[in-house]
């Protein structure tokens, strides 16, 4: 069995938007997670040979892609994915260390982050730790609309326009948690920003919801927590970020939050609700089960650790 990686530049077209087709289509029929637009950005960069990344074929065919991102020094390995008759074969590892290998050949201090839904019994990761490489695992959790909703005990106010608090926010609440050990940008002002923009132009998690998006002000009127939720599909609504400040925890402000957005989503009529949760947070990914929410599929990130963030 020969395993070749190809860069998207000089793989054949027909090739990388069949493999990237057959993904959307299994996100959609897994997940219930639609991403059309992704699809229609997509497209175009790779009719022009500009979309970064490599196709991994298999005896000659194709049978997994990874794309290629960069920002603020950071690397990212994105997208990984393998068509379900290649899968549990090594092929997936292979894919990542391969992959790794190319990006950090020019640059060893190069800092690498990978993140995806492995999809298959395989360990996708066995290479990367090899290479110094950390892991985390978080899952993508659902759960059907209850019966009952939490009530807030905290005034919510609508999501607003500027960035800059709810950046702020994400920065003080993610100090020295497991995501930013595996996320550089939840260290930096500019990356949580980046990040936000990111969620509310569909780019990342579905299609950005005001109505399901609510913000929580302390006293003085200060950014204290906010909840971010998006739509995955018709009837999905997905909780994409929580975040309270540090001094608010064990306030019961979370759970408020939570509330103003199951609140939101069942006045909207949506009957399924997602959210993706780091199994390093214990405390929440308990509480989120007792709400209801169940774990459907694995998502694991990589990250070199280290190596200096501009």
């Amino acid at each position: 069995m020969k395993r070749e990686l190809v860069e998207f530049r000089r793989a054949e077209q027909a090739a990388i938007t069949g493999l990237l087709e057959e993904e959307v289509a299994e996100w959609s029929t897994r997940m219930r997670w639609d991403r059309p637009r992704l699809l229609g950005q997509l497209r175009p960069l790779i009719r022009r040979r500009r979309l970064a990344g490599w196709l991994l074929l298999v005896d000659g065919r194709p049978a997994g892609k990874i794309l290629v991102g960069e920002q603020g020094g950071v690397c990212s390995l994105e997208m990984a994915y393998l068509s379900p008759p290649w899968r549990d074969h090594g092929h997936l590892a292979w894919l990542l260390g391969r992959a790794s290998e190319e990006l950090i050949l020019g640059d060893p201090g190069q800092r690498v982050e990978a993140g995806l839904f492995p999809f298959s019994r395989e360990d996708p990761g066995s290479l990367l730790r090899l290479a110094g490489y950390q892991e985390m695992w978080r899952d993508y959790m659902v759960m059907e609309m209850p019966d009952s909703i939490p009530v807030a005990s905290h005034p919510l106010a609508p999501w607003p326009d500027d960035l800059a608090e709810p950046a702020s926010l994400l920065l003080e609440a993610y100090r020295g948690s497991a995501d930013a050990e595996y996320s550089a940008f939840y260290t930096m002002q500019g990356g949580c920003c980046a990040y936000l923009k990111a969620l509310l132009s569909g780019a990342e998690c579905g299609g950005f919801s005001q109505p399901l998006s609510w913000v929580h002000r302390d006293g003085t009127g200060a950014l204290a927590g906010l909840v971010l939720g998006t739509v995955l599909s018709p009837g999905v609504a997905h909780l994409a970020q929580i975040a309270v400040r540090p001094d608010q925890r064990g306030t019961g402000l979370g759970r408020s939050l939570v509330a103003g957005f199951l609140d939101a989503a069942c006045r909207q009529g949506f009957t399924r609700l997602s959210l993706i949760a780091s199994r390093a947070n214990g405390t929440a990914h308990a509480w989120y089960r007792r709400l209801g929410y169940c774990p459907t599929e694995a998502y694991v990130c990589y990250w070199r650790p280290g190596f200096p963030v501009r």
